[in-house]
């Protein structure tokens, strides 16, 4: 992709994330498509990974996704992201998150997502979904 038809993916991608239609950004990924968050196991079934999304949609019934920015580098095509959400779903907190991070992805020769490594500062996250953070 060049550099506009990447923007156009990212600004794609990060509309079907706000759609908060699961299936929309699981539409993105590759049939066999491997997700890894962190250190995480990773998500390889299909079951597992529209699972992932969502429960991540039901805890954040207001999640918004923001693409920060898409750009190619060395370790594969980087989608950039800003996450706000309350936690509000089943057993929520009712804590606020914002949050920055990244998904490194590997893309076919469709343009289908073979693989997700994302990344995130977790103990900020749990901080702030636990309410323990400082101010």
């Amino acid at each position: 992709m060049n550099e506009d038809e990447l923007k156009s993916f990212g600004i794609e991608y990060e509309a079907a994330w706000r759609s908060l239609v699961p299936e929309n950004p699981f539409s993105y990924q590759a049939i066999d498509c491997i997700v890894k968050v962190n250190d995480g196991e990773p998500m390889i079934p299909a079951e597992e990974r529209l699972g992932g999304i969502i429960g991540f949609m039901e805890s954040f019934p207001d999640l918004l996704i923001t693409m920060r920015d898409i750009v190619e580098e060395d370790r594969g095509t980087v989608f950039y992201w800003n996450l706000k959400g309350t936690n509000t779903g089943p057993e929520g907190t009712g804590n606020r998150v914002d949050i920055d991070g990244c998904e490194v992805w590997k893309l076919s020769s469709e343009n289908k997502i073979i693989e997700i490594k994302g990344y995130f500062d977790a103990e900020g996250y749990d901080r702030q979904l636990n309410g323990t953070q400082s101010t």
